[in-house]
């Protein structure tokens, strides 16, 4: 689980931005959170929603966290990022940008964190600790030097055949690499005492999540094609007022679909950026290319089915025939079922995009309902302000991002606040007393419009 998240220097972030998932001692809606097993642990809050004016930093806040978990997973090389500073500051070109994650995972805490030059793409500090109730354990500290090598203090106690392998990959690593990648590309899977490095890294590239507005849910076929999910799915379409009875996966025909070559182009991307499904839109309906076990390409899409009227036969319908509503429902209908399962952190952009107001509270009020005691997160941006219910939300839940003077993003909570729990806080967050919403100028002062209208 995500307890906070400190971003510099980062597209509309400047100084440093903390957001935290602390849960504080807010007395309603207890079961928003998870209790920490023993004093040394922290209430952590199972959702957050966040709401600021367009351009305010919103978008920034996912992006940054998305921005650093690819870092994590795919390196320096891969990412880009050279002007990914904030900008409006000249010199912050040539400074630091740094992120900070503390979560949960297996049970132990961590903290993990990176300094790096995006202009150059280099790192200068790398850090992972674990949070122990009155100290932070170090785990591992690392500085890059002028010439580009690495100091790097390793806590863990090793034998001397470990501490061997290890003093040489801390000579060879570059400033282009992080520490915690390169040991997980290792096979350390002997060693107990490395499962601080293996929780870390496997809670970035499994229980990380974040879904952009453009995204498209990598598991779906994985949801449709098993049989004990699938009802699960369909049932959620239902209960959204969908009229989908079912959904379901058809293999195309790949040899009348594609030239050979292309096929052959198709399997050296999934060998090349090692995953085992990409996407191409095809102008009508979204295809999902895959590896088979036997390392055969193949090809789906996807189809909904409804009922004929008068009838109990079925018509089928190409997903991109479907409202864009519809068309967003089965992109977060994955996020609520997997929450439900596993134990997971979700962050979406835009929740309300294409939904009614009702809809994205049902998907709240779905997401609480079946992850009661399980430690998954829901952290979405949003401009629906029908959420902004104390009987949904907690005060701790509820975040806003607003641009200071100088064009920097800050975020602060409702909590700071403290509005009564039986207050109409909808009301209060339109009329500004919160901030993160739009300053814009009255309507009658815009008469250059006439002025066009009348030359």
């Amino acid at each position: 689980m995500l307890i906070t998240f400190k971003i510099c220097n980062f597209l509309s972030f400047n100084e440093d931005v903390e957001f935290s998932m602390r849960a504080s001692n807010v007395r309603e809606l207890g079961s928003h959170f998870i209790k920490g097993k023993s004093r040394s642990e922290v209430n952590i809050l199972k959702s957050a929603v966040i709401y600021g004016a367009n351009a305010s930093g919103k978008s920034n806040f996912i992006k940054a966290v998305g921005f650093a978990k690819d870092l994590i997973l795919k390196g320096t090389s891969t990412i880009g990022g050279e002007n990914k500073y904030f900008r409006l500051d000249n010199n912050n070109k040539n400074k630091s940008t740094k992120f900070e994650f503390e979560f949960k995972y297996n049970g132990k805490m961590y903290a993990y964190g990176i300094e790096l030059s995006l202009k150059e793409q280099k790192i200068k500090e790398e850090w992972l600790f674990q949070l122990l109730k009155t100290t932070d354990k170090p785990i591992f500290e690392r500085k890059v030097l002028a010439n580009g090598k690495s100091d790097i203090n390793i806590a863990l106690k090793f034998d001397t055949e470990t501490q061997n392998r290890f003093e040489v990959y801390k000579k060879d690593i570059k400033d282009t690499q992080l520490f915690l990648s390169e040991i997980n590309d290792k096979n350390f899977d002997d060693i107990d005492n490395i499962k601080p490095f293996k929780n870390a890294f496997d809670w970035f590239q499994n229980n990380l999540m974040v879904i952009f507005p453009d995204s498209k849910p990598e598991f779906l076929s994985a949801i449709i094609d098993n049989e004990e999910v699938k009802p699960s799915f369909c049932n959620l379409l239902e209960i959204f007022g969908t009229d989908i009875k079912n959904i379901q996966t058809i293999e195309k025909d790949l040899d009348k679909q594609f030239p050979t070559q292309l096929k052959d182009d198709f399997l050296k991307h999934l060998k090349d950026n090692n995953v085992f499904e990409i996407e191409l839109g095809n102008g009508k309906n979204t295809l999902r290319f895959f590896k088979n076990k036997n390392e055969e390409l193949k090809m789906i899409e996807f189809n909904t089915q409804h009922t004929l009227n008068n009838s109990k036969e079925t018509i089928d319908f190409e997903i991109e025939e479907e409202s864009d509503g519809t068309q967003r429902l089965i992109e977060l209908i994955p996020v609520l079922i997997s929450s439900a399962q596993n134990r997971v952190t979700y962050l979406v952009d835009e929740i309300d995009r294409s939904l009614h107001p009702e809809l994205t509270k049902k998907i709240l009020q779905t997401f609480f309902f079946n992850t009661e005691n399980i430690e998954s997160q829901l952290i979405v941006s949003t401009h629906e302000s029908s959420l902004l219910d104390l009987s949904l939300l907690r005060r701790d839940e509820i975040w806003f991002v607003e641009k200071d003077k100088n064009g920097a993003s800050q975020m602060y909570s409702l909590e700071q606040f403290k509005p009564r729990f039986d207050k109409e806080i909808r009301k209060d967050y339109l009329q500004g007393r919160f901030g993160g919403i739009p300053f814009i100028t009255d309507v009658e002062n815009l008469g250059w419009l006439k002025n066009i209208q009348n030359s």
